[in-house]
This record gives C-alpha cells, structure tokens and sequence, in this order.
C-alpha cells in the first residue's frame, strides 16, 4: 500500500511548505495559510482540500506523517485531525 505522502502529494508538500519552517519564521498557521491562498491557483488548493479530506476519512488516519511533514507535534490522531480540518476549513473560506 502506497504512503500516505504518496497518496496525497500535493497535501503533503502544502503541509511541508507552508507549516514546516512557520514556527521559526514567526508565522501563525493563519499566516501561514493566507500566504499560501495569495499564491495558489483556485485549482490547486481544491486539489489540497480535495486531498486533506480524504486524508480525513482515511483510516487509520496517518497523523505522525502529518506530524512529520508539518513540523507539529499532535498528541493523537484526534488531534491531528482536529488541525488539518480546521487548516482545510480556512482554505475554503
């Protein structure tokens, strides 16, 4: 069976380039995402969301991939979860 990063590419590069070095920028996730939604296409970010909830409903939900390619450390996959729905959310708006 394919990784999750394999299934879902263009998921986990957004998660690797906008999330991962955030923190040491001084970014919020907020600011990270607006920054992201300044640059990217109508296309490429359905396809993200696209991505991200499908990677929602996957199970088992592969949270310590999120966790690795996001640089966040999520306790559970509840947690995880409860972020990258509310990262998908701010997307759509």
């Amino acid at each position: 069976m394919p990784s999750a990063k394999n299934r879902y590419p263009q998921l986990f590069e957004f998660l690797a380039a906008w999330f991962a070095e955030a923190d040491l920028e001084g970014r919020s996730d907020r600011a990270a995402i607006d920054a992201y939604r300044r640059v990217a296409n109508r296309a490429e970010r359905a396809m993200v969301i696209r991505q991200g909830r499908a990677l929602l409903a996957s199970r088992p939900l592969p949270w310590r991939a999120m966790s690795d390619a996001a640089n966040r450390r999520f306790g559970n996959a509840e947690a995880a979860a409860a972020w990258l729905d509310g990262v998908l959310d701010a997307l759509e708006r």
